[in-house]
């Protein structure tokens, strides 16, 4: 069975699972593949056949994360878009990865992905009821191209696979089978990088809540808070998230953390 189908196959068997929760308000895999099936509905209305190019304006909403998975499940994927980032960046990355259209969850987001031929489609709100299968897929299909920083040059486009992704996927939980729908996941990542995307396709696998950093706030206190808060259970960070915690670490209780993972930098 290919990763594609392993994923609708998780959202049916974990229908009633808690998928996410964000300012506290819960979700179930149930609903989140509503919002699913509106957007992969809309894509179908505004784009023919498969293998194009879908920009993703990466705001901290369900809308967005249910953006990813229509691509995926109607054959194409997807191009993460910070909307923080450069007007000339984001232009480029839109221009020389074939994005066909951009889609959004906030209406002011004109200027972020202005790229002269590519329509902006709002899905703040959209969502439909009922299944829809995805499209017959194999380990070639591509799923997502990241874009690097350019710290070193001019930015590069990385395209990612299936076959790339489900081998992470597999390794992953050999080496961590404890991962499982009781798991307290907090996604603290921006979505353009692959820590992000990691930190929410693993546990939407196995069934599992995966808990938002609301916007707005200052970044590594919401991350303190909420895994005080929220009783989390599993938590991936940067290890400079790490050193800013540093101060507060003696006054929280983590004890029901059970998994405290790092990467992306030297530890």
């Amino acid at each position: 069975m290919n990763l594609i189908q392993q994923l609708y196959n998780s959202f049916l068997s974990f229908g009633k699972n808690r998928a996410f929760c964000i300012d506290g308000k819960d979700i179930t895999y149930f609903k989140f593949l509503e919002y699913i099936n509106g957007i992969y509905n809309l894509i179908e209305k505004n784009i023919s056949g498969k293998n194009n190019g879908i920009g993703i304006i990466a705001f901290e909403t369900i809308e967005t994360y249910a953006a990813f998975f229509a691509c995926w499940f109607s054959g194409n994927y997807f191009v993460p878009i910070n909307p923080k980032h450069p007007l000339e960046r984001n232009k480029a990355i839109i221009k020389e990865t074939g994005v066909k259209i951009v889609l959004t969850s906030k209406d002011e987001v004109s200027e972020i992905i202005y790229s002269g031929n590519v329509a902006s489609l709002n899905i703040r709100g959209l969502k439909e009821s009922g299944n829809k299968n995805p499209e017959e897929s194999n380990g070639n299909q591509l799923l997502y191209i990241l874009t690097t920083s350019g710290s070193t040059g001019v930015p590069k486009h990385v395209p990612i696979n299936a076959k790339n992704v489900e081998a992470y996927c597999n390794a992953y939980f050999k080496v961590f089978p404890e991962l499982d729908q009781k798991a307290c996941v907090l996604q603290t990542h921006d979505h353009t990088t692959d820590a992000s995307f990691t930190s929410y396709l693993l546990p939407l696998l196995k069934g599992a809540c995966i808990y938002f950093l609301p916007e707005g706030q200052f970044k590594f206190l919401s991350i303190a808070r909420m895994m005080l808060d929220k009783k989390i259970t599993w938590v991936k960070l940067t290890p400079s998230v790490l050193a800013y915690l540093n101060p507060y670490i003696d006054d929280l209780d983590l004890k029901h953390i059970k998994y405290f993972g790092f990467g992306g930098e030297v530890l």
